[in-house]
């Protein structure tokens, strides 16, 4: 048992190394924030760290969230390039998948925003707001009854608790 719990003490500190530095550090914050309203700061903060080389492992998420960031702006140009670099540091980020489904449904791009939102599905059925993003393009497409398929869905996975 001692031995177990020996071995376990670097693992520890490492954990405990990274949110320390994750608490001194506003940035980390700000950039992860969910804060709407906060969306400029979050663009601010989220760009001084990509530019940290001590973040260089973090970096699919800052550009997903300061695509969520632009994308809280309005400025869905602008989102669409963080969305993509992310998808290219992490093919399989469900919430990047998303993200850029999002965008590209405010853009009246639906035929590429229901790619984007269906492969977001395949790597994560739990998420309720992704089956609610689909059920909006799939109405602008004119698919009335998938739409009110994924709106049951995602009311399901919400009575179940899922975020």
């Amino acid at each position: 048992m001692k031995k177990k719990a020996f071995f376990m003490l670097p693992v520890l500190f490492c954990a405990l190394t990274a949110v320390a530095a994750a608490q001194q550090n506003p940035d980390v914050r700000i950039c992860n924030s969910i804060d709407p309203s906060l969306a400029n700061e979050r663009v601010a903060a989220c760009t001084r760290l990509l530019s940290d080389p001590s973040y260089v492992n973090s970096r699919e998420a800052i550009y997903v969230n300061r695509g969520v960031a632009y994308k809280n702006l309005g400025q869905y140009k602008r989102a669409l390039p963080d969305l993509d670099r992310s998808l290219q540091l992490n093919p399989k980020y469900a919430n990047a998948y998303d993200s850029r489904g999002f965008v590209y449904g405010k853009l009246g791009q639906y035929k590429r925003a229901l790619q984007d939102i269906n492969q977001a599905i395949r790597l994560d059925q739990t998420v309720p707001d992704i089956y609610s993003h689909r059920a909006v393009v799939r109405e602008k497409l004119g698919d009335h009854a998938g739409a009110k398929a994924d709106r049951r869905k995602a009311q399901s996975l919400k009575k179940a608790g899922k975020p």
